[in-house]
């Protein structure tokens, strides 16, 4: 995936454990989710670091995510809101 200024790039990928969503680390420090059948955005996070994400990882049960980023911070995500 990249922006229209050719700089945006996927540095991590992981299925959801149902393998329907997708989350995509991305170099702008984002986190995008996918539907994968369709790949339509479900959800965009901007800023989820201030510098590249490199892993991205799902919780088994599907509702959180983990990232990292080049920022040498971890962070989880609720994907659902409760």
């Amino acid at each position: 995936m990249i922006d229209a200024a050719g700089e945006t790039r996927v540095h991590a990928v992981s299925w959801d454990p149902t393998s329907s969503l997708l989350a995509l680390g991305l170099s702008d420090g984002s986190l995008r989710i996918y539907d994968a059948g369709t790949f339509s955005l479900q959800a965009s996070l901007s800023g989820a670091h201030s510098g590249e994400v490199s892993f991205v990882a799902w919780n088994p049960d599907g509702r959180t995510v983990a990232t990292a980023g080049s920022d040498n911070e971890v962070r989880v995500w609720s994907v659902y809101d409760d």
